[in-house]
């Protein structure tokens, strides 16, 4: 047989060529300027198998290739959230608090150092004669297109009012009616007969996610408490600078909702690993495989792997100021119903002069707080403890008072904070050195929180929220008892809790006419005077972790609502 030649080949070739360019002149639709990217596979980090015999690593798709997104994760993954009427702090991605704004985003933010509320989504708001009036920007969008309006305000307050989240139940106690008076504007009525109800009112829309009522109508009509929606697909679609791209049991994904981050260099996809153990997230964290891992708590010492490698490849995300303390009760052992035991035992505090937060604290006349202050020299020792009755034998450890020994004061504490135990042994500590007994009463948190509500406790751990509000702060300051009784004699002639009372009602009208301050440092030294508080921690707080190589120069507004600043971390010793 004869070998075929290759004239066949190449005449196909050629036939095959000439179909080619006549489709290519042929018209066609212009190509999408935005096609769906690929997802590119990716795979969990190895580990054992989990107890129900699955292994821990799984794949899936991932937006984008790597230069192009960020990839973060939860340091606790307890804290993933998608639903914004959940009661908690600092969950991730849709925080209720307001912590975290990827998606949602609420009405205003407070901002500590000028101690008002700045807009995040109003354009202005205005109070006067119990009205709070609202503003939106015309131009105030959904990711999916359709516009912001008043409509979806009034829906999401209504929302959680309805659902009874922390800032539906003040909502609920303050609003006499609600009015839509335009399409981007609306009218709050408050009971004025409420103190300080247009800042309470304020504060309460700064942990209040507005929703898109086109998406959520439906899914609230149905469902009667928030906890019923935990096992729904919940929608999505938000107004802030990430938009859902895709979702699936093992990351969620987003994508930038502007392209000018976009074109200034920034990635463009934003993806939120759902690691089923803390573990997990550690060591991608400490292999580079993650950029950011989000997750609150103080910011010293950092934990171990969050400090691996050099301070130039590590950063601690600095996100707001917490001040942790005592808080007495003056209503109820009848050694702290006596003002200089008070004034006596707070010469154990170790920030003495840190009534509040050091971002608005900074802006109070400092000297004037101080000369309010008390040194724990031998005199001013001995002087107090006169005034209370108290005495003490040569070389006795603690004080006597009618010949019998102190009785031990209870400080009740969380359990399972081990922080916050370390914080509370410090302080009975420095207690025993002056003299007195403080027993430490561990309970769970729910019964911690019950005390510090009720008032049922002698002494008891207190931490404030993060960038504390002035109203915040008089909110746990009312919560104290005897703060409103009639100081007419009686068990309470020690304590005038009247007077703080009064100051509180008018932080109000001292705040929408420029005398905050004053009426705030009053109130600060009414504190010190009657020796109810005493700080023992400032901290600046970690909002989460950086590997640089991999984050470079994100933008951190995009994810955190309040102001924050990256540090290298304090490494572990």
């Amino acid at each position: 047989m004869k070998r075929r030649t290759g004239k066949p080949l190449l005449f196909l070739a050629a036939a095959l060529a000439g179909v080619l360019l006549i489709a290519a002149c042929s018209p066609r639709p212009p190509a999408d300027p935005d096609p769906e990217p690929t997802p590119v596979p990716t795979r969990m980090p190895a580990a054992e198998p989990t107890e129900d015999g699955n292994a821990a690593h799984q794949y899936r798709g991932l937006p984008g290739l790597p230069d192009q997104r960020l990839t973060i994760a939860l340091a606790q993954p307890e804290d993933w959230n998608l639903n914004p009427f959940k009661s908690g702090r600092h969950l991730f991605p849709v925080d209720p608090w307001g912590y975290y704004q990827p998606l949602y985003q609420t009405l205003l933010q407070y901002d500590p150092v000028l101690m008002d509320y700045v807009p995040v989504l109003a354009e202005k708001v205005r109070y006067e004669a119990g009205i709070l009036s609202i503003i939106l920007p015309e131009g105030g969008q959904w990711q999916d297109g359709f516009p912001l309006t008043s409509e979806d305000v009034l829906f999401s307050i209504q929302a959680n009012r309805k659902y009874g989240t922390e800032a539906g139940e003040v909502l609920n106690d303050l609003i006499a009616g609600t009015d839509g008076t335009g399409r981007f504007s609306l009218e709050i009525h408050l009971n004025r007969e409420k103190e300080n109800a247009g800042l309470q009112c304020m504060d309460a829309l700064t942990h209040l996610l507005i929703l898109p009522e086109h998406h959520w109508k439906t899914v609230v009509s149905h469902a009667g408490t928030w906890e019923q929606l935990q096992d729904q697909t919940l929608p999505l679609t938000g107004s802030g600078p990430w938009t859902l791209w895709r979702a699936d049991e093992f990351a969620l994904s987003f994508v930038r909702t502007s392209k000018e981050a976009e074109e200034a260099g920034q990635p463009v996809y934003l993806c939120v690993l759902k690691y089923s153990d803390h573990k997990f997230s550690e060591e991608a964290f400490l292999r580079s495989d993650l950029g950011l891992v989000v997750g609150v708590g103080p910011s010293e010492p950092a934990p171990a792997w969050a400090t691996g490698g050099t301070e130039e490849e590590r950063g601690v995300i600095l996100g707001g100021e917490r001040l942790t303390g005592i808080t007495v009760n003056p209503s109820g052992d009848p050694l702290l119903q006596n003002r200089s035991f008070r004034r006596l035992l707070g010469l154990a505090a170790d920030r003495a002069d840190a009534v509040m937060i050091p971002s608005t604290g900074a802006q109070l006349n400092g000297e004037h707080l101080a000369s309010l202050l008390l040194g724990a020299d031998d005199e001013t020792i001995s002087r107090l403890a006169g005034e209370a009755g108290l005495s003490r034998e040569h070389g006795a450890l603690y004080f006597s008072i009618n010949g019998q020994d102190l009785p031990p004061l209870s400080l009740t504490f969380p359990d399972g904070q081990a922080r916050a135990g370390q914080i509370c042994e410090n302080f009975a500590e420095a207690a025993r050195e002056l003299g007195i007994m403080v027993s430490l009463k561990r309970v769970s948190p729910a019964a911690w929180k019950q005390a510090h509500d009720t008032g049922n406790y002698a002494l008891i751990y207190t931490e404030t929220d993060i960038d504390e509000s002035v109203m915040a702060w008089v909110a746990r300051l009312q919560k104290i008892p005897g703060i409103t009784l009639d100081q007419n004699g009686g068990s309470m002639a020690e304590f005038d809790g009247r007077a703080g009372g009064e100051i509180m009602t008018s932080i109000e009208q001292a705040h929408f006419s420029g005398e905050l301050k004053a009426v705030i440092e009053k109130l600060a030294g009414w504190i010190i005077r009657e020796g109810i508080f005493f700080p023992l921690a400032a901290e600046e707080m970690a909002g989460g972790y950086l590997n640089r190589e991999e984050a470079g120069t994100f933008d951190l507004s995009s994810i955190f609502a309040l102001k924050v600043r990256v540090k290298a971390p304090a490494l572990q010793p």
